[in-house]
């Protein structure tokens, strides 16, 4: 028997799998463009979900701060002072360098132990 990867290739392409790609390439362009327009709005969401992290994980484990001392600890404008402003600020670190990394982490200690 031989088997012709074209024919099967052929009975991928339905109307409706062809359709769900158009879909997928229409909407990437949207979700590129309004990217493209909100880089302020996506800064500002980033840097609101990254205070809300740090404050909470710090929350978890009881370290709690005012809250613009803590706004300004997130967002490294301010001197850790206490041993509590010192952990915010070393959960703010690791966060930097988990989420902004453009290369993905690797798990070696060396770099668990940054």
């Amino acid at each position: 028997m031989d088997f012709n990867y074209q024919d099967e290739y052929q009975k991928l392409l339905t109307p409706g799998i062809v359709n769900c790609l158009c879909m997928l390439h229409e909407y990437k362009g949207r979700q590129d463009h309004i990217l493209e327009g909100n880089e302020v709005n996506l800064e500002k969401i980033q840097e609101q979900a990254r205070l809300q992290s740090i404050k909470s994980s710090n929350r978890m484990e009881g370290i709690t701060a005012g809250e613009s001392q803590l706004k300004k600890l997130a967002a490294d404008k301010a001197n850790p002072h206490e041993e509590k402003e010192r952990k915010i600020a070393g959960y703010r670190d690791a966060w930097v360098k988990i989420y902004r990394k453009k290369d993905p982490l690797s798990f070696t200690p060396d770099a668990i132990s940054e």
